[in-house]
């Protein structure tokens, strides 16, 4: 079963967004955002509430029918200001309220996805680069086959 955090990358690589594991232009990463480029998208898996587990009349529901809700923490960073804003907001534009769609590695269907928070500036790192922080929160099931 994938993390949310991959499934969301998947979305910003096939849109345009940055390049996984880039070390020059508009990266994206994992987890932890490396000194370089200048010009990156950090996604951090997060939790915000439990899994919806349907009851129906004999029971526990499958669990195909289990609706799962996990959030995720996105940081962009970039030398300036307007630069590092921007890209919070195409980060924005390509995840927030797309079609449902099924995950690359085809185990999660995702039904949405919702804008937590605005892009936030939360300061600059130790390179006077500047950091916008944003949350954001799917539904999705996980398929079995």
């Amino acid at each position: 079963m994938s993390a949310p955090s991959v499934d969301m990358k998947d979305v910003l690589v096939a849109d345009g967004v940055g390049v996984f594991g880039a070390t020059s232009g508009s990266a994206i990463y994992l987890g932890e955002a490396p000194d370089q480029p200048n010009l990156c998208t950090t996604l951090f898996d997060r939790t915000v509430r439990q899994p919806l587990m349907p009851i129906s009349e004999l029971g526990p529901g499958p669990i195909e029918k289990s609706v799962e809700f996990p959030a995720i923490q996105i940081q962009c960073r970039a030398i300036d200001y307007a630069a590092a804003y921007a890209k919070a907001r195409e980060v924005v534009n390509s995840l927030v309220h797309r079609a449902s769609f099924t995950n690359v590695a085809g185990d999660y269907k995702y039904l949405c996805i919702t804008q937590q928070s605005d892009p936030l500036h939360i300061g600059e790192d130790d390179k006077n680069r500047q950091i916008f922080s944003l949350n954001i929160m799917a539904q999705r099931t996980p398929i079995i086959p």
